[in-house]
């Protein structure tokens, strides 16, 4: 899989399929970010600034290798030891709170309406 670090017009398509979610991702995506991971196809990764989370997009039919691959992208760029939060779906999340228990962090599930975009 080959990683970019800009978004293009791509991304904006996958993240059309989750477009309620995800409206506050496609926004930051078209400003400044300090990082940009994507492989057009399966992973949006990005991070405006903090103390703002870390947006990481997925589609729904993640593998485990893919899950894999993603706690490994979030860890080199956004590692929750650096006090990094996640926005991203529940499977996912899933998947990191048990990496991150093994690693010996505590990270958890908080669901906060006010990360949605309402206009």
């Amino acid at each position: 899989m080959k990683l970019d670090h800009q978004a293009d017009a791509r991304d904006f398509k996958l993240l059309d399929s989750d477009r309620y979610t995800f409206s506050v991702l496609s926004r930051i995506l078209t400003g400044p970010c300090s990082v940009t991971i994507t492989d057009h196809e399966r992973f949006i990764l990005c991070h405006s600034t903090a103390p703002y989370p870390v947006w990481f997009w997925t589609p729904d039919d993640l593998s485990e290798a893919e899950k894999q691959q993603a706690w490994e992208i979030a860890e080199s760029v956004c590692p929750i030891a650096e006090g990094f939060s996640y926005n991203l779906k529940y499977d996912l999340a899933d998947y990191f709170i048990s990496k991150a228990r093994e690693q010996g962090h505590d990270l958890h599930i908080t669901t906060n309406m006010f990360a949605y975009d309402c206009p």
